[in-house]
């Protein structure tokens, strides 16, 4: 019965990343509240959190196959080839404003990394709180604008803007989609092109994050694989079924999301952000 309930855990974890990793809430913040308020001692390893983390990126690439094979196919062109046929040309232009979106957060992230985890330490809860009820502000000041954008072709100015903006998803409880989707109808982009910008820029990001980590523990594996038991069968399944159900469940949200933001229906979002906020402000002060 223990077992089956430590696989539960797991699968629960891997849900929660996969959905949260995609709709406008932190996904760290929820795993680390769920992990708090159902008191779930499944394993708490950094290597955890990097699987789930890499299982949603699957997802991701899964879902836009298409996109992603031009994007690698333009992105080998755009750096070590003159000639390219056309729709790699046009793949082209796409890698370089995702290059250009990416490079704030690639040089903040790198400086934070190792300094991130000692100023949050603290009061975790209460932050995550915070950063739910500024994404909640965020996508209640932008409700009325998600059908506005009419720009179809992102330039290098609405990618450095909207890179810019995705720095602030660093503070933890802080949705990246949240911010990075409002800068992109800020500047008046369609919101078609707005979300398939912000999850082109999901891969390098999370590559970075997932190598970023490794780097901020000196790629020392004991602590990396600590609470992990290599002799326990049990502990790999657990892990397969995190990353297997944060993949399909990432999959799935990438569906819902399109849908939903094209209706402009964002109270349910901002309002969901801030009840969660100010429950998780309520424990961390309890």
């Amino acid at each position: 019965m223990q077992a089956v309930i430590e696989v539960l855990k797991y699968i629960l974890l891997g849900f929660v990343e996969g959905i949260a990793s995609i709709l406008p809430i932190s996904s760290n913040g929820h795993i680390l509240f769920l992990k708090e308020i159902l008191n779930i001692e499944a394993d708490s390893s950094v290597l955890l959190l990097l699987i789930l983390n890499l299982g949603s990126m699957v997802g991701v690439i899964f879902y836009f196959k298409k996109e992603m094979k031009i994007f690698a196919n333009s992105f080998f062109c755009y750096f070590f080839q003159k000639k390219c046929d056309k729709v790699v040309i046009e793949g082209r232009h796409n890698v370089r404003n995702v290059v250009i979106a990416i490079f704030p957060i690639l040089i903040v992230g790198s400086v934070m990394t190792y300094f991130i985890e000692d100023i949050f330490a603290q009061n975790i809860m209460v932050i995550i709180g915070v950063g739910s009820l500024m994404t909640a502000t965020v996508l209640y000041v932008v409700r009325n604008l998600t059908n506005s954008g009419v720009k179809k072709v992102i330039s290098a100015q609405d990618s450095w803007f909207i890179g810019l903006m995705q720095v602030f998803a660093l503070f933890p409880g802080f949705s990246r989609l949240a911010i990075t989707t409002a800068a992109g109808v800020k500047r008046k982009l369609s919101m078609d092109t707005t979300l398939k910008f912000v999850f082109l820029m999901y891969i390098p990001v999370s590559l970075a994050t997932f190598f970023g980590t490794l780097l901020s523990y000196q790629f020392d594996f004991n602590y990396i694989l600590a609470d992990f038991d290599p002799s326990n069968t049990l502990s790999y399944i657990n892990f397969f079924l995190g990353f297997v159900v944060s993949a399909i469940s990432t999959f799935f949200a990438l569906k819902l999301i399109f849908v939903i933001f094209r209706k402009g229906n964002m109270a349910i979002f901002y309002i969901y952000n801030l009840i969660f906020g100010l429950t998780a402000i309520f424990i961390g002060i309890s």
